[in-house]
């Protein structure tokens, strides 16, 4: 029987994914997919944490998934760092050094500091491996529940 109420998830590329999607329940198409993305989400982290330049540690160590729902529905799995409170940052301070580090900053002489993007490039280098693996996960997924 098909699922008229199903979680779209053809920008993986996988009809097939797609299809045995459908024939599950919402609820569990939900969790499977919710699951799947995050998993696919950790080497993105992992990279992104080993990309990042390390002073003290902190940046490197606020680097984590968050994984949210917004108000129409979608699910987001995503690669962050810390909070200016996480990270020391003061309420004095008016820059906030990830994405000075990330985007590049003019420095108080005048001099351009460049970009040395460690979350873009991340991304970037895993983002066909994200799809893959996202798609790969709701298939094992599925297997398992069959």
């Amino acid at each position: 029987m098909a699922n008229d109420n199903f979680i779209d998830v053809t920008m993986l590329g996988a009809l097939d994914v797609q299809r045995d999607l459908k024939r599950l329940e919402h609820n569990i198409q939900k969790k499977l997919v919710r699951s799947s993305l995050s998993k696919a989400m950790l080497p993105v982290r992992n990279l992104a944490r080993s990309l990042a330049p390390v002073d003290k540690g902190d940046l490197k160590a606020s680097i984590v998934r968050k994984n949210k729902t917004n108000k129409r529905g979608i699910y987001r799995s995503s690669i962050v760092t810390g909070t200016r409170e996480e990270l020391g940052i003061t309420q004095n301070n008016k820059g906030y050094y990830p994405a000075a580090i990330e985007y590049g900053y003019k420095a108080q002489n005048g001099k351009h500091i460049p970009a040395k993007s460690f979350m873009r490039k991340a991304l970037t280098d895993l983002r066909s491996s994200v799809i893959q693996n996202t798609a790969n996960n709701i298939r094992t997924g599925i297997k398992r529940l069959k």
